[in-house]
Formats: C-alpha cells, sequence, structure tokens
C-alpha cells in the first residue's frame, strides 16, 4: 500500500489517475489509502479520482467519506466538486452524494 499512496500523491498528473483506477481494482484494502489521500489533496482533479475510486470499491461509507473530505473546501468549490461526485455516483448506481 505504501506504493499505491506515492502513486496517488505523484507529480506528473496522469499518475494519480492511473494509481485512483488501480486502487479501485484493489478493493477494500485500497480503503485507508484512499481515505488519506482525498483528505490531503487540494487539486480538484485528484479529488475527483479518490472520489470514484471510493465509489466504485461500493464502500457504504464511502459517500460520507467524500462528504466529510468535501468541507474544507471553499463553499464555491464544494458545490461544484459535489455535483461532480454526485454524477459519479450515478454512474455506479449509488444515490447521489
Amino acid at each position: 500500500m505504501e506504493t499505491l499512496s506515492r502513486l496517488l500523491r505523484d507529480p506528473e498528473p496522469e499518475v494519480p489517475s492511473w494509481a485512483a483506477l488501480s486502487a479501485s481494482k484493489l478493493g477494500r484494502v485500497a480503503i485507508t489509502v484512499l481515505i488519506a489521500a482525498i483528505k490531503e489533496t487540494e487539486d480538484n482533479r485528484r479529488f475527483l479520482y479518490y472520489a470514484d475510486a471510493l465509489l466504485k470499491i461500493e464502500v457504504q461509507e464511502g459517500s460520507n467519506i467524500i462528504r466529510s473530505a468535501l468541507k474544507k473546501w471553499p463553499a464555491e468549490k464544494q458545490a461544484s466538486l459535489g455535483r461532480a461526485v454526485s454524477e459519479l455516483s450515478r454512474g455506479n448506481g449509488l444515490d447521489p452524494v
């Protein structure tokens, strides 16, 4: 999981996308790493990568984790990221965040 954690934080823009996809394939074992990454990122795109991975794992608490992580963002960012995450939720067949 240490390598996954490092890749999720890689400065190259494509690497976190691939790492998040890999995390979603790993399933529940990747949840802790994804939670840490989503809570610390300040990048919109990475936030959505990590949120998508959490939702793909279909963790019941995934929506709660995402809602909690959204609280650190300014109100206007919360709204736009919240809408984007809701779209991801629908795409995964889950209730909107």
